[in-house]
């Protein structure tokens, strides 16, 4: 390629490393959020990786659920599960996946005064309902009662799973803010009650 400068022509050696310009156009970052319905839950395990349960069929105030799946970030959500709470209706708590194959599912039912929780170990294609023993609280002058009924998702220690369960939208416990701590060594099959965790206003 010639240069031309005053009084003289000069010849120029280019080199080009790549004779082929290439452009990619990035797209923006999903707002995962953007179509969940009300009285739909999701969580992430990972940035890309997440789950749903969505609402599959709904009657007088009772949701069915299936359980979805994405893998890019909530672009696109894919059916894993068509029935996770084995035809049991309700409001959707929570989800949660510790990993690839471990997760959990809850489930409100009866106006928020009981739940059922349920595990999967297989990536979400079957779930098992798993049981803990209720906690009673001793009341003056009045019947012993169960205030601890809204699971919350497991989470992951060194070598176990600790669990908490809530009261869910109608605990007058201690303001509604105690809550029951359960344990489990065999990755949530069974869980063994702790204490209570008295929490101050």
């Amino acid at each position: 390629m010639p240069i031309y400068t005053h009084d003289e022509t000069a010849q120029a050696l280019f080199r080009f490393f790549d004779s082929h310009i290439k452009a990619s156009a990035t797209l923006p970052e999903p707002d995962p959020t953007a179509d969940l319905n009300t009285n739909e839950v999701q969580s992430f395990r990972t940035k890309k990786i997440g789950y749903r349960l969505k609402i599959d069929n709904a009657a007088l105030g009772t949701y069915y659920y299936k359980l979805a799946q994405t893998n890019d970030g909530g672009r696109t959500w894919t059916l894993l599960n068509n029935d996770p709470f084995h035809g049991e209706g309700g409001t959707a708590l929570n989800v949660k996946f510790l990993t690839k194959s471990l997760g959990f599912v809850a489930l409100m039912q009866n106006s928020g005064t009981s739940s059922k929780l349920y595990r999967t170990e297989n990536g979400g294609q079957t779930f098992s309902e798993v049981s803990y023993t209720p906690q009673k609280i001793a009341l003056d002058n009045q019947d012993d009662y169960e205030p601890f009924v809204a699971p919350d998702m497991p989470t992951k220690t060194k070598n176990d799973l600790l669990m908490k369960v809530g009261q869910g939208v109608q605990g007058d416990y201690e303001g509604g803010l105690a809550e029951a701590l359960y344990h489990s060594s065999d990755d949530g099959k069974t869980w063994s009650f702790v204490k209570i965790i008295h929490h101050t206003n």
